[in-house]
């Protein structure tokens, strides 16, 4: 399989040598600027967990998770252009993995709204989330398939869980994930949380057209109860990025989900490897750059 350490467009290189041949390269390392008319999409490297920063093409905040601790604040303010100020901040699950990161977001930045599946989980992690919702006096809504939110053209479609969840209390807290494709153009990435492989079956079954996306983010950090072939068929991604710690106890990503992966022969990313991976769109075509 090819090495998908970094994938270029044209215009990427343009934009390149355009920046080398102006003398803004110090700047822009400095600074984070605004890509106008371009669709920005980061997996941050937070180590085991999940968090995905998305910046829309008039320059809208959206975050997807925010890992397993603070370190995710370090890493939003690495790359967050002014404003410093999140549209929505979602959290897919209730897993420390997942939300762990999140009181230290809605403390230090301004958040209209929260997305949330409604589950109640009984950990102090999540009493502290909900604290921090509270104490941000963000908008919170509790979303399942079929709610849309549209910013600048980038719309952000929920198609998981299937039913409101408010309340309920799951065995298992993958059963309500938040899924969301994110669409700009003829450009879409689909987020998993950690989505398992009943509920990617009833996915297929409720409604396969939806699941199609150039970049598929992972579920639940490559575990081997996940990305089933069928599952993987139906999204036919042309990057698949996996979420995951170094070294971690869970021994994830699981050899069966890279087997999976690589017999469809999709490129793969991985934050343990590559560190931070960053999706820009023009909603045309997708470039691919990895932090190390």
């Amino acid at each position: 399989m090819r090495d998908p350490r970094r994938s270029f467009t044209p215009l990427s290189i343009a934009l390149a040598v355009l920046i080398l041949a102006t003398g803004l390269l110090v700047q822009v390392l400095r600074q984070p600027v605004a890509a106008t008319g371009l669709l920005r999409v980061r997996v941050l490297d937070v180590g085991q967990g999940d968090a995905i920063l998305i910046d829309t093409p008039g320059n809208q905040h959206v975050l997807v998770d925010g890992g397993p601790d603070d370190r995710v604040v370090t890493l939003i303010g690495r790359y967050l252009v002014p404003p410093q100020r999140f549209r929505l901040v979602v959290a897919s699950h209730n897993h420390q993995d997942h939300v762990g990161g999140l009181p230290a977001v809605l403390g230090r930045f301004p958040i209209e709204e929260v997305w949330i599946s409604g589950s109640i989980h009984t950990t102090a992690t999540y009493e502290q989330f909900l604290r921090a919702i509270q104490a941000s006096n963000a908008r919170t809504e509790v979303v399942h398939a079929g709610h849309t939110l549209t910013l600048d053209g980038v719309e952000l479609r929920v198609l998981h869980p299937f039913d409101d969840a408010t309340d309920q209390r799951p065995a298992d807290q993958h059963e309500t994930t938040i899924v969301i494709r994110a669409t700009y153009g003829a450009v879409s990435v689909l987020l998993t949380g950690d989505l398992d492989m009943d509920h990617e079956r009833a996915l297929i079954e409720r409604d396969r057209a939806s699941l199609g996306a150039t970049v598929l983010k992972v579920t639940h950090h490559g575990s081997q109860y996940g990305s089933t072939a069928r599952f993987l068929e139906a999204v036919h991604p042309e990057i698949a990025i996996i979420s995951v710690g170094e070294g971690n106890r869970y021994d994830h990503p699981a050899p069966e989900a890279l087997e999976r992966l690589e017999a469809l022969d999709i490129p793969i990313y991985r934050t343990d490897q590559h560190g931070t991976i960053a999706i820009t769109s023009d909603g045309v075509s997708i470039w691919t750059e990895a932090e190390r």
